[in-house]
């Protein structure tokens, strides 16, 4: 597929048959997506025989910086409700990289640790995430990257 320009549209060559985009390249929500979509594409990653995501990643490395953080406090952090929280980290628990226990300042609350295999894994996940940035920002200056990273957190933080 390539894209190209005629005039001021925008235009896909898609086998051979061009395909006007019309308003499409110019909508910056349609832009994230698709970055999001090319970053995440090959994030799947065997780590001993499991495949993690972006969001394990992100659980692994909150935990690790902030031990015994309670699940609410995790979930607002990666922009989650608790609800859809919970079978994550489950899944990272049944794994054995996360170990959930009672608060023991409010029963009704867990605390969630990372294990040690849970910070193994975090190594790896570290050294992929590290190396996959590089690609992604391939041909980026270092101020266009803090550009783009601080463009972005303003869109982030816009109340829609």
């Amino acid at each position: 597929m390539e894209v190209a320009r005629r005039g001021s549209v925008a235009v896909v060559d898609v086998d051979g048959a061009p395909l006007s985009l019309g308003m499409l390249p110019e909508l910056v929500g349609r832009q994230l997506r698709i970055a999001q979509l090319l970053a995440f594409k090959d994030f799947s990653m065997e780590v001993e025989g499991t495949s993690l995501t972006p969001g394990s990643f992100e659980t692994l490395e909150l935990l690790d910086k902030n031990p015994g953080l309670g699940q609410s406090r995790l979930a607002a952090a990666i922009g989650l409700d608790k609800s859809s929280l919970v079978p994550a980290i489950a899944r990272l628990e049944s794994l054995g990289l996360v170990e959930r226990k009672a608060s023991a300042v409010d029963r009704r609350a867990n605390e969630l640790r990372i294990t040690a295999k849970g910070r193994k894994t975090l190594g790896v996940l570290r050294s992929y995430v590290l190396e996959r940035e590089s690609r992604i920002t391939a041909g980026m200056t270092k101020s266009e990257i803090q550009t783009l990273n601080s463009l972005l957190k303003r869109v982030a933080h816009i109340n829609l």
